[in-house]
C-alpha cells in the first residue's frame, strides 16, 4: 500500500499582515511550508506528495522546494488550487487518479510543527481502521451559544480537529469525484465530507504542539517549538 499526502498550500495569508503567503515565512531560514514537507519526509520516506499551491506562487513553491529539497524533487508534484479547499483538495486528489492504490493524508501547510511520529503513526491507524483524523483535546472550558443564552458543556466531550486526515485513496476520490460543493467553503475539513458520506471516523489524540499559523503569535509559538525540538 502506497503512502501519499496533499499538502494544501493555496492560502494567501491576509491574517499574518506579512508581504507574502504565511507558508514561505522562513523560521530559521527555512519557508514553514519546507519544515511540513520535510516532517512528512522524514516520517515516510517512500511517501509521494502533491503540493497544492495558488497559481500566482507556483512558480516561487517550485523555486524553494529546489532550493532546500534537492534530493527529493522525485518525490513532490505541484498543482494548481482552487478558489476554495475542497477545490483545492480535489484538484489534488485528481492528480492522483492513476496512482496505485494506498491512503492519502490532507494536511495544511502551515500546520508545520507536526511531528514525524504523529504522522506514522497516523497511518497506521488509518490502515487498520480505514481512515484516521488528528486531532487535539480542549484545555479550556467552553460554553454553547443557545438562543440569546450560553450553557456550559463538558469539554471531555469535544475535540478539536486537525489535520493530517488520512482515508483509503479510491475512497476518498470516489466521494470527491461525486460530491457537488452548492456552498461555496461549507466543507472545511475532509473527515466531515467523508462521513457524510457514511465513513465512520477514527481518530488519533496527540499533544497540542501542531499549531496551525495563521496570526503572528501563532508565528511566534511555532518558531519556539520548532527550536525546542531541533535545538537551532
Amino acid at each position: 500500500m502506497k503512502h501519499y499526502a496533499i499538502i494544501v498550500a493555496g492560502g494567501t495569508g491576509t491574517r499574518m499582515g506579512a508581504d507574502k503567503p504565511k507558508q514561505f515565512i522562513e523560521i530559521h531560514q527555512k519557508p514553514i511550508l519546507i519544515h511540513t514537507l520535510t516532517h512528512f519526509i522524514q516520517a515516510l520516506p517512500d511517501i509521494q506528495i502533491v503540493v497544492v499551491t495558488h497559481p500566482e506562487w507556483k512558480d516561487f513553491t517550485q523555486y524553494i522546494i529546489q532550493q532546500h529539497l534537492t534530493h527529493f524533487l522525485e518525490k513532490i508534484h505541484l498543482v494548481t488550487g482552487g478558489k476554495t479547499r475542497f477545490e483545492s483538495v480535489k484538484n489534488g486528489l485528481k492528480s492522483l487518479t492513476d496512482a496505485q492504490n494506498g491512503y492519502v493524508a490532507v494536511h495544511d501547510a502551515v500546520r508545520c510543527c507536526i511531528k514525524p511520529d504523529d504522522i506514522e503513526q497516523a497511518f497506521i491507524i488509518a490502515k487498520q481502521k480505514g481512515n484516521c483524523l488528528v486531532c487535539t483535546t480542549p484545555k479550556e472550558s467552553l460554553r454553547k451559544i443557545h438562543l440569546n443564552n450560553t450553557q456550559a458543556v463538558p469539554r471531555h466531550e469535544y475535540l478539536i480537529v486537525q489535520t493530517p486526515q488520512i482515508f483509503n485513496l479510491k475512497d476518498m476520490l470516489n466521494v470527491y469525484l461525486q460530491h457537488v460543493e452548492n456552498e461555496p467553503n461549507s466543507i472545511t475539513d475532509d473527515a466531515s465530507l467523508m462521513e457524510k458520506y457514511g465513513h465512520h471516523i477514527h481518530v488519533l489524540l496527540i499533544a497540542d504542539h501542531n499549531i496551525k499559523i495563521t496570526t503572528p503569535q501563532d508565528l511566534a509559538l511555532a518558531r519556539y517549538l520548532l527550536e525546542e525540538r531541533n535545538g537551532f
